[in-house]
């Protein structure tokens, strides 16, 4: 009887003392603060076999700031504009608000890293002095955490 009656006692005690988990912060609290990117153009062919990558030599400064975004580059004007965040079937995206606008679908985000892609179609490219015409591209931008 007393087994029985000890029993509840200790299950309260039990699930009472177990840690609280941590609330996983939003999508906005885990971009904010600054991030500083690099590009990289991938060029598809229409069949979506890679033919050419470019890697963009200059870094840009990205600061978040609850809605807003400010993008610093060397020698430039700071640029700012706000910022959407959604979500479409699991997949999370920012929509920049920017002339022409691009929406980029984040691919990869911890605390130190973030990953964006945007396609874009058709494009030309240079290789080797020739101009050419992808099916194609698409902009992979990865961000390092300041």
């Amino acid at each position: 009887m007393k087994v029985i009656f000890l029993l509840p006692i200790f299950l309260w005690l039990l699930v009472g003392c177990a840690e609280k988990a941590a609330p996983v912060p939003s999508l906005d609290d885990r971009i904010q603060g600054n991030w500083k990117s690099t590009f990289t153009r991938n060029y598809y062919d229409g069949a979506g076999n890679k033919i050419f990558e470019e890697q963009e030599n200059d870094t840009v400064t990205f600061k978040f700031t609850k809605g807003y975004v400010t993008l610093s580059k060397q020698n430039a004007t700071p640029k700012s504009s706000k910022y959407v965040l959604h979500e479409i079937e699991d997949e999370k995206y920012i929509l920049l608000d920017t002339p022409g606008g691009s929406q980029h679908l984040i691919t990869f985000l911890t605390e130190e890293r973030m990953y964006w892609q945007v396609a874009i179609a058709p494009d030309n490219y240079i290789e080797n002095g020739v101009a050419k015409r992808a099916a194609k591209m698409v902009v992979v931008t990865e961000f390092i955490k300041q």
